[in-house]
């Protein structure tokens, strides 16, 4: 019998001894005396009630409880649920959290710690690295999870043919098993970070070897996946036009760490965060995946916490010097820089949501290094960088312009072109000694968080006598014509570096050209050796000092103006319980400890 049930048993049992007592007492005394005696029993009994609930919360606390069912609102739908396809998709991503296993995972304190890894070791050279697993790890079909498993996921993703977005991570890697319960790494060179990428899902071999390459993606496994993780699929739902409508998991009940509390996790799947937002209010779903920044308003918190959770992202206006001359000019750079107010920005876009950036490697802060400029908010400064240099501040209107290109006057069109002038009011830009006004286009994805903050930044640089031109484009456009070809003059964008920051493939020359990673084109022979010690070296307070002297570089150059870091916002309902979320690697690291999380509560002895 339970601790709790015990002390309910005890209780009943004094009860009816002392009913049964004050029934026989009762019957030999007159009325007054039985009122009075009535009287004092109650106090009694209330006041041993009393002693008897104290001591009992004294000795006893509360504590999470098995049960309950988690239901959350996922913005898309689910395409891969398949850890070797699944980056790149947030659904995807999600349920993969939930219901695979990797080699290693991250604690509450966004650390590195074992998962279905029991230990590893790695040699003198920081080229190899061995890794023993734990021996108790079964899949959810019951089958035992060996390194064959590991090493048949790396192949997996190393081949070309399953086309898995993983792949670059693992380009040079040599893998191989020794036994059933050891798998060995062997690098070309040193990679600090290395163990960071062993994060991903392992794949069940017995259930996937028979599947080709040309059948990998529409193989029935990505709708009904089997994994080692906390949370097992149990079944798919759909709407009348096939697609699915929501996902519904049960707790692995042989999972191989602690056992999760929540019973019963329900996934739903909205087109739209408004839409998902709407049934967190209405207390439809308990949670939503994402919520940008615009719709933070609309949520109900009397009976929703927004968690606010910092990601390794920032985003910043990358300047290409290659495609327009006057960004090529260091001073105009550094005007534009000081003419981009990132406070306002924080304030008026992220409504305090977020933090400010100055530099690339934001977990290692530049406030008190040495000849590290902070710039920005300052419109006076930037017109006087830009008139030292011989910029003449005129009025402007697109009329002029227009006469300038085409100096004879079309009198056909006088009074209409009159019209305008007097619509659009005549403002201060600046022009260089061939009258050329300072332009320039900024350019962005159609996301309403970033285009908020292109129109923003756009008034701060007119402000500042710098004629600016928005364009807005879809992601896909965007990559297609502008950024793979690095065609653009300044471009807001984000970047998103891991948990252990490698700056590297974002800034190095040879990440130039597509698809390397390097969209600003930036050219620094001092910074690729930087930053190739960065990846090697082992010695955490050196490796700071070079990531330091590689942002020195940077905030010289100028290659971009960095603006913020946002947080990620996971609104979920106060009944939910066990979320201590500060520091993540991706959204879907959101659940790598959701074994902590209950609904449910019980009282146990202290």
């Amino acid at each position: 019998m339970s601790f709790n049930a015990r002390i309910s048993s005890k209780i009943k049992q004094n009860y009816q001894l002392a009913a049964a007592f004050v029934k026989k007492l009762t019957e030999s005394l007159a009325t007054k005396e039985r009122i009075i005696l009535v009287s004092l029993l109650f106090c009694f009994l209330s006041s041993l009630a009393w002693t008897l609930a104290n001591t009992f919360l004294k000795k006893t606390t509360i504590v999470p409880a098995v049960g309950g069912t988690f239901i959350e609102g996922i913005v898309g739908k689910p395409e891969y649920i398949n850890p070797v396809l699944a980056q790149g998709n947030e659904a995807d991503m999600d349920l993969a959290q939930l219901i695979f296993s990797g080699l290693m995972k991250y604690d509450q304190n966004n650390q590195l710690i074992n998962d279905i890894a029991s230990g590893w070791e790695i040699n003198e050279d920081k080229t190899q690295y061995t890794i023993n697993l734990k021996e108790n790890v079964l899949f959810h079909d019951g089958t035992r999870l060996t390194a064959e498993d590991v090493l048949f996921t790396i192949n997996t993703i190393q081949n070309t043919r399953y086309k898995s977005p993983l792949r670059p991570n693992w380009a040079g890697v040599e893998v191989r098993s020794n036994g059933d319960t050891q798998i060995i790494f062997t690098l070309k060179k040193p990679f600090v970070p290395f163990l960071h990428n062993l994060t991903f899902g392992i794949l069940p071999k017995h259930i996937w070897q028979d599947v080709t390459p040309e059948e990998f993606q529409i193989s029935e496994y990505n709708k009904s996946p089997i994994g080692a993780g906390p949370y097992q699929f149990n079944r798919l739902e759909k709407e009348k036009d096939k697609s699915i409508s929501q996902i519904i998991l049960k707790a692995n009940k042989h999972y191989y760490l602690d056992k999760p509390y929540i019973e019963t996790i329900l996934v739903k799947f909205f087109p739209s965060q408004e839409k998902a937002v709407q049934s967190l209010n209405s207390g439809e779903i308990m949670a939503v995946n994402d919520l940008s920044h615009h719709n933070l308003e609309t949520i109900d918190t009397r009976k929703t916490n927004i968690n606010e959770i910092s990601l390794p992202r920032y985003y910043a206006i990358f300047l290409n010097i290659y495609q327009n001359e006057f960004i090529a000019d260091d001073n105009v750079r550094q005007a534009l820089a000081w003419a981009t107010c990132k406070d306002q920005i924080i304030s008026d876009i992220l409504l305090d949501r977020g933090k400010q950036v100055d530099s690339p490697v934001l977990t290692i802060p530049m406030d008190n290094v040495a000849d590290f400029e902070k710039r920005g908010c300052s419109r006076e400064k930037a017109r006087e960088i830009l008139e030292k240099q011989g910029w003449k501040l005129k009025d402007w209107t697109p009329e002029n312009d227009q006469q300038a290109e085409e100096p004879e006057e079309n009198t056909e069109n006088s009074s209409q072109e009159q019209a305008r002038e007097e619509e659009i009011p005549a403002r201060q830009v600046y022009y260089n000694k061939s009258k050329e006004p300072l332009a320039l286009t900024l350019t962005t994805a159609d996301y309403p968080e970033l285009v908020k903050t292109a129109e923003l930044v756009k008034q701060q640089w007119e402000e500042a006598g710098i004629l600016v031109t928005l364009e807005v484009l879809s992601i896909g456009d965007l990559t297609n014509s502008k950024i793979e070809p690095r065609e653009y003059d300044a471009l807001l964008f984000g970047e998103t570096l891991g948990v252990d920051p490698d700056p590297r493939p974002y800034w190095h020359s040879s990440e130039r050209k597509s698809p390397g990673q390097n969209i600003v084109s930036y050219n620094n022979s001092q910074a690729d050796e930087l930053l190739d010690q960065g990846r090697t070296e082992e010695n955490e307070e050196v490796r700071n000092q070079l990531y330091q002297k590689f942002q020195l570089l940077i905030n010289q150059d100028i290659p971009a103006i960095f603006l913020y870091s946002p947080y990620y916002l996971y609104p979920v309902n106060r009944k939910v319980m066990g979320i201590t979320l500060k520091n993540i690697g991706d959204p879907s690291k959101r659940y790598s400890q959701i074994t902590n999380w209950y609904l449910e509560e019980k009282r146990a002895k202290k």
